[in-house]
């Protein structure tokens, strides 16, 4: 007889992440017959509540493609049960969303693949709470996260066919040559991965129906277009914003330019004949990292056709980075810095950083220690930002609130900060300081370890991805800032 088993959201992030063992694990389940299971709270989380649907799109035709369908309810009682349980003299076992998910888990009388801490480093209290823990929470490690979650990597684990999906959510599923491969994210001078179309080549390269164009002497592809008139509008639109954005980059070479192409496509449904994309508009911003480029270039409103109802509209964005590196960082940071500091290395040369998550429910959370030998013993100086006492994200139902519990702690020099309890509700002492780079060295440092875990519901802050969590016991503080 199959197992049963309910997931949590965060086992579809670490595949997505690139986490091998998870993804061969959830495939060899598909195929023994055991009957998997998404939590009714961690698909409201994967697909209902991202502010970005793009994300949504991309959790939902995973779970469709993996064929794991909600949970059933249970019963009342069973659930209830759990919550009245998990109450402790000291304050609860689980936080309330995961509590959520272990109470259907439990009703239906299913195991549990979880990888929250509880489930890791306290599987015991939850067993006592009558809930079955998987196996898989213990037994397959983390990834280290050293790059952003990728709907296209979590695909290829789990040999899902490819697809493409557009800032607003729209779906393209490669066709037949002729036809469009949909839209992606393009990076001058960093390889992207295409999608395919018409199947690989012999040689294991992707077709890829598309023109390419060229601005100050950089060449880009815009893989959704393939036709000689939609390539022409394009060009002639390009053509216009030529000399602004040559004279742009020349007055401020150390800002990268973030262009935008729009498109709209007829929705054929399920025919195999797939209508090309239709060139709209082109916009583009500039600044010192992407989200300042992108926000450079909404700020003047602009006036465009709303789609039919037969239509679907989309974008591609190409960034294009500065002419020079700037040796200090320019980026503007999401919060106020109070103090400059460094990595406490002792008599060592490793840097600690605190990896970090972020639940619309539970809010910060610690996921695991991150160490990182340092080239030659050199460290690396940050800011410590002064963290807020709540965050806000954004959804249908407009602003949302998330309180950020917030207590002192000494670091490795003896002088006071303010950082973020990680452990509000259990009993553990995990807590660190947003900390934010302050040199190009530092932002090396700091992109090899992963930014802020969670479904990109916090991209309303200004430059968010870059910050990074290190523990007040690691930090040497250099001074306060006035």
């Amino acid at each position: 007889m199959g197992r049963t088993l309910v997931l949590d959201g965060n086992v579809v992030d670490q595949i997505n992440r690139g986490n091998v063992d998870a993804a061969n694990a959830l495939k060899k389940m598909g195929g023994s017959g055991d009957t998997v299971y998404i939590s009714q709270q961690a698909y409201n989380e994967l697909v209902t509540q991202p502010a970005i649907p793009r994300t949504a799109a991309a959790n939902k035709e995973f779970l469709k493609d993996a064929k794991i369908q909600i949970a059933p309810a249970g019963t009342l009682a069973a659930r209830g049960g759990l919550y009245a349980d998990n109450q402790t003299n000291t304050g609860s076992v689980l936080s309330e969303a995961d509590a959520l998910v272990a109470a259907q888990a439990k009703a239906i009388n299913a195991e549990i693949w979880s990888f929250d801490r509880a489930y890791r480093n306290n599987a015991n209290a939850v067993r006592n709470l009558g809930v079955k823990v998987a196996p898989e929470c213990t037994q397959i490690n983390l990834v280290s996260g050293q790059s952003p979650a990728d709907y296209r990597v979590g695909r290829r684990l789990m040999s899902f066919p490819p697809i493409e999906i557009g800032l607003n959510g729209q779906v393209t599923r490669p066709g037949p040559p002729g036809g469009t491969a949909g839209a992606y994210t393009a990076s001058v001078g960093v390889p992207e991965e295409l999608p395919q179309v018409g199947g690989p080549s012999p040689k294991g390269q992707a077709i890829i129906g598309g023109i390419t164009l060229a601005l100050e002497g950089i060449n880009f592809v815009l893989n959704v277009i393939n036709d000689n008139i939609q390539k022409k509008r394009a060009n002639e639109a390009l053509d216009k914003e030529r000399q602004a954005i040559g004279k742009s980059r020349s007055d401020h070479p150390t800002e990268g330019i973030l262009l935008l192409f729009f498109y709209t496509q007829v929705d054929a449904g399920d025919s195999i004949i797939k209508p090309g994309a239709n060139f709209d508009y082109m916009m583009w911003g500039q600044g010192a990292t992407h989200d300042e480029a992108l926000q450079d270039a909404f700020k003047t409103p602009t006036i465009s056709r709303a789609p039919s109802l037969s239509e679907r509209k989309f974008d591609q964005e190409v960034w294009i980075p500065p002419l020079t590196k700037p040796q200090l960082t320019q980026a503007k940071m999401p919060f106020p810095p109070i103090a400059q500091a460094r990595f406490f290395l002792g008599d060592s040369s490793t840097a600690i950083f605190q990896l970090v998550t972020f639940d619309v429910f539970g809010g910060f959370d610690d996921i695991i220690e991150k160490k990182l030998d340092l080239p030659n013993g050199r460290n690396a100086n940050f800011l410590v930002l002064d963290p807020p006492a709540e965050v806000s994200w954004f959804n249908l139902n407009g602003r949302q609130t998330v309180k950020v519990h917030l207590k002192d702690a000494k670091t490795a020099n003896g002088n006071t900060i303010r950082v973020v309890d990680l452990d509000p509700y259990l009993p553990f002492n995990a807590a660190a300081a947003m900390v934010f780079p302050v040199d190009d060295w530092a932002e090396t440092v700091f992109n090899s370890v992963s930014p802020t875990d969670g479904a990109n519901v916090l991209n309303s802050y200004i430059n968010f991805r870059m910050i990074r969590w290190v523990r007040a016991a690691n930090i040497h503080l250099l001074n306060f800032l006035k």
